[in-house]
Parts: C-alpha cells; structure tokens; sequence
C-alpha cells in the first residue's frame, strides 16, 4: 500500500507523518515507521528510504515498480514460506517435547 502510494506520488519525497495521515488513519504512527523499518530490511532497495529520529521518508524509483509488478511484498511473503526451511523449526520442537517430557516425570517422581 505504500510502496502503491508513493508510485502514484513519484518523484515526490513522502514522510511517515503524510502516510499515516493519507493511509494509516486507524493505525499508530509507530505500526507505519515500523512498515518503514521493514522495507529496509528486504535485500533489494525497492524505494529510497530514509529513517531519522524525528520521521521516516519514501520516495518510489524505477525498482519499486518493478518490484511491485512482480507481486510486491506479498509475494516475497510467500516466497520465503517456501523456501523456509522446517529443518530446524522441527528439531527445536522435538526438544522442547523432550525438555517438557522430562520434567513431566520430574515432577511425577517428587510427587
């Protein structure tokens, strides 16, 4: 939605505080810097952005189009869900089982 928003508005630099007035109205104007601080973790710059202590900024370049023509956000989402991989996920699961199940008995033997 923003990335959306600052496409239509390009070549224009677009603060925090004009989002969340323009597309956040409902939300915290802490909920819009933290969507700012996200963009900047994806591993393409996908729009110029920069964040200070007082307000963030977005202006949309070439990449953000394209970017959002091939899905945007969303599906980088579902693409990393593919991709992640349930390896660990799994092993940490069968250790927290183990760890509860120990206790379990435990405490069943002080008891």
């Amino acid at each position: 939605m923003i990335l959306e928003y600052a496409v239509e508005k390009m070549g224009q630099t677009l603060s925090a505080t004009h989002i969340h007035e323009k597309l956040f109205k409902n939300n915290s104007f802490e909920e819009v810097e933290f969507l700012f601080e996200k963009m900047t973790l994806t591993v393409d710059k996908v729009a110029e952005i920069t964040i200070n202590d007082y307000d963030s900024f977005i202006e949309a370049n070439e990449l953000t189009k394209i970017f959002l023509s091939q899905g945007g956000f969303t599906e980088l989402e579902k693409k990393n869900l593919e991709e992640f991989d349930y390896t660990w996920f799994n092993l940490i699961l069968l250790f927290c089982h183990f760890i509860s199940s120990y206790f379990d008995e435990y405490l069943v033997m002080i008891i």
